[in-house]
């Protein structure tokens, strides 16, 4: 399930959006959060016509020469990716690359395994904390028929022109719940990029 409430960057240049495999990257940004950590965050879509798994982003950043000097990855927050679906990722880098331009390519497998969705969240409320930390609270509940052991909340954060600029996890904090019992989240962005939030959704996934 998705719940989008509305609320109402790109340090380097980078390269149009590209497609492999059924996932299209939607949008991409970079900032250095408040440890100074580097961050790349990006949101793909499963445009494909099957659920995919091992959905991995690969970034290649290159020098002011054109050569390739450095190579990261990660997998997307979404561990399955339904057909129509949407996740974000994030890179995350000691420190800001020395290259000023970056491409982005991605990887993925069919999988005929089907996620759990059957979690519902209300009571959302969201706020800049004085130390400038974006937060998220609220509860989610069991909808299903069986127990479930652990529930994920995975966040996407948009500046207000509908770029993605941050990602967040949050696990619910009483695990595990039985059918329609209740546990409360709390998910922090750092306060690095949470100026630029104008609108978020969260994805609810869970796990037995």
């Amino acid at each position: 399930m998705v719940v989008i409430l509305g609320l109402s960057s790109c340090a380097l240049s980078c390269t149009p959006p590209e497609t492999e495999e059924g996932l299209l990257i939607l949008s991409h940004s970079t900032y250095v959060d408040s440890l100074g950590y580097f961050r790349l965050v990006g949101e793909v879509e499963n445009t494909g016509q099957s659920n995919t798994e091992k959905n991995n982003i690969v970034a290649t950043f290159y020098d002011e020469q054109g050569e390739s000097n450095l190579t990261a990855s990660c997998y997307c927050c979404l561990e399955i990716i339904r057909p129509g679906e949407r996740s974000p990722f994030e890179i995350v880098l000691p420190s800001r690359p020395d290259g000023l331009n970056y491409v982005l390519t991605t990887k993925c497998q069919v999988t005929d395994i089907q996620p759990n969705r059957e979690v519902v969240a209300h009571g959302i409320e969201a706020m800049t904390d004085p130390d400038g930390y974006y937060t998220i609270t609220g509860q989610v509940t069991n909808a299903g028929e069986k127990p479930i052991d652990v529930i994920m909340i995975v966040g996407s954060f948009y500046d207000s022109e509908g770029t993605i600029v941050a990602a967040g996890i949050a696990f619910a904090d009483a695990t595990p719940l039985q059918p329609d019992e209740s546990a409360n989240f709390t998910m922090v962005i750092d306060p690095g990029i949470s100026v630029k939030i104008n609108s978020y959704s969260l994805q609810l996934v869970a796990y037995d």
